[in-house]
C-alpha cells in the first residue's frame, strides 16, 4: 500500500512529498488535502521508493487535472520529480508530457535522477522567476 507525506523547509522555500509503496491514483489526490500543499514556491516529488506500475494514463490525466485546479492556490513555482528506476521514468515522463502540452500547465517540470540535480535546478528556476517579475 503505497502513502505520500509532506515535508516542509520554509528557509528555503521547498515542500517535499515524498511517496512510498505500490501507489495509486488516490495517494496523489490524498496529497493535496494536505495543509501543507502548495505552500512553498519550490515542490520536489521524491518517487525513489515507491512502485507507479499501477497508475494508468487515465489516472494521470486524473491527477492532472485535479493539480491544474490547485493551480490558482498552489504557490509553486516550479516542481521537480526525483525518480531511480526506468519503469517510473517512463510514466514521470508521460505525467510530464500531458502536463504541458495537453492541459497546458504553466508549473514548470523537471525529471531527476539525483536530488541534487533536482534541487539545483528548483534553484534556478525561482531565480529566474524572480529576475522575470
Amino acid at each position: 500500500m503505497g502513502q505520500a507525506m509532506i515535508t516542509i523547509d520554509a528557509e528555503a522555500g521547498l515542500e517535499t512529498v515524498t511517496v512510498t509503496g505500490r501507489v495509486n491514483v488516490n495517494n496523489f489526490l490524498a496529497v493535496t488535502n494536505d495543509e501543507n500543499f502548495g505552500t512553498q514556491r519550490k515542490k520536489l516529488w521524491d518517487l525513489t521508493k515507491s512502485d507507479l506500475s499501477d497508475i494508468t494514463t487515465d489516472q494521470i490525466i486524473t491527477v492532472l487535472e485535479h493539480f491544474k485546479e490547485l493551480d490558482d492556490i498552489n504557490k509553486a513555482e516550479a516542481a521537480a520529480i526525483l525518480v531511480d528506476n526506468p519503469a517510473n521514468e517512463v510514466l514521470v515522463k508521460l505525467f510530464e508530457a500531458i502536463s504541458r502540452d495537453v492541459l497546458l500547465r504553466k508549473i514548470p517540470i523537471y525529471i531527476a535522477t539525483t536530488r541534487d540535480d533536482a534541487l539545483r535546478w528548483l534553484n534556478t528556476m525561482v531565480e529566474d522567476h524572480k529576475k522575470a517579475s
